[in-house]
């Protein structure tokens, strides 16, 4: 397949031959890489590093980093979709020497309704690393697209099939305490049972 033929196809026809890739395989790579490159260069704020991941269930995601100055400029986190691929806008962690002085650096314990995590934030081979795991589990939780800004730390991860979205602020007025948010996702299935009834009038 070629990107032109790609771009003429309608929005649902590319959701359904996007599904049906194998993406750990990376069976059909080329287009989200030219849909990542693309975007690079349609972008209005420089973009340092372009590529294609796999998130949870097989999707690819076009990951477009930018630096930290910037990323409050760009659309949150996957709300943007280009060319039939969400978008993950992430944020430059910088040279090693200023990620290791984020204030998130270090262990923290999170125990609320949302469950009881330990996290752990470092840095390894120049890169920021996050590790989490919860005690209700046997072992630590797949952590994916890990990302910081000035005062707060984000990454995704899955506990017991339910796909996550964690965010550490940091309060500079309390500094051995930390805020954590956590949004769970769920999928839904397009409903054919209604695909036959005919629309309703106006007047009922």
């Amino acid at each position: 397949m070629t990107y032109d033929s790609w771009l003429q196809m309608a929005p649902e026809e590319r959701d359904d031959m996007h599904a049906g890739w194998n993406a750990y395989a990376r069976e059909s790579i080329c287009i989200p890489i030219m849909a990542a490159a693309r975007l690079a260069m349609d972008s209005s704020v420089p973009v340092l590093d372009a590529s294609v991941g796999t998130f949870h269930g097989g999707e690819y995601i076009l990951h477009l980093t930018v630096r930290r100055s910037d990323v409050e400029k760009c659309p949150p986190f996957l709300s943007q979709t280009f060319e039939g691929f969400r978008v993950a806008w992430i944020a430059d962690p910088g040279p090693p020497d200023n990620l290791a002085e984020h204030p998130l650096m270090g262990s923290w314990k999170s125990c609320g309704d949302g469950g009881e995590y330990g996290i752990h934030i470092s840095v390894e081979i120049g890169a920021l690393s996050v590790k989490c795991h919860a005690p209700s589990e046997s072992g630590p939780l797949p952590v994916e697209l890990p990302s910081c800004l000035e005062s707060s730390v984000q990454f995704f991860t899955k506990l017991r099939g339910v796909e996550q979205r964690h965010g550490l602020l940091y309060d500079h007025d309390e500094p051995d305490r930390v805020r954590h948010e956590i949004a769970t996702y769920q999928y839904g299935d397009r409903d054919t049972t209604q695909a036959d009834r005919p629309p309703r009038s106006a007047d009922g």
